[in-house]
């Protein structure tokens, strides 16, 4: 039995990073391995973040980090199987998201209030 891992946004961002190199050479054997495993899981809310963190924080072109999406959504098929998933609804929560903070694209999850009991 393979055990899944789901990827945190960080771990995409460091891939592209070449101001860390150790962090960026770690990512990219991480997902290798977990590609080659089919064992990498992505979800919706990663795959935005990290197209909205490449694009301003690492100023990756948008047609770049959109191909990333592209090949990360077929290489970890976590939210392929859903109806609802595809590239424009990725876009479409990324861009409303960028308008309401003045922004091309941003984040689309907020959490406007938390409650920890």
């Amino acid at each position: 039995m393979s055990v899944r891992s789901f990827f945190d946004t960080n771990v995409l961002i460091y891939a592209d990073d070449k101001g860390a190199p150790a962090k960026q050479r770690r990512s990219l054997e991480l997902i290798e391995e977990h590609r080659r495993a089919r064992t990498g899981v992505v979800s919706l809310q990663v795959l935005q973040e990290y197209f909205v963190t490449a694009t301003r924080k690492l100023q990756l072109d948008a047609r770049i980090a959109r191909r990333k999406v592209e090949l990360l959504d077929k290489s970890y098929p976590s939210q392929r199987g859903r109806d609802w998933w595809d590239e424009e609804t990725f876009l479409a929560l990324a861009r409303l998201r960028g308008m309401e903070c003045r922004a091309r694209y941003a984040e689309a999850f907020t959490c406007a209030k938390l409650v920890i009991s």
